[in-house]
């Protein structure tokens, strides 16, 4: 694996931990608005597609 690859890949990962450590934070608080903005909701389908994001992040936590 090229150095830049592996840059990449460890850069991708500490994002995500830090976006998901971040969002287990803000719904500690119950801070459920904050929390949505964590969520990538582009995608969702069904009934799911109804929910808010802060109350997707309720269901999450």
């Amino acid at each position: 694996m090229s150095p830049r690859t592996l840059l990449y890949l460890q850069t991708n990962l500490i994002v995500a931990h830090r976006s998901a450590d971040g969002f287990m934070r803000t719904v500690d608080k119950g801070d459920y608005e904050t929390a949505a903005q964590y969520l990538d909701l582009r995608n969702l389908r069904g009934t799911t597609s109804e929910l808010t994001g802060a109350q997707l992040a309720r269901r999450f936590s």
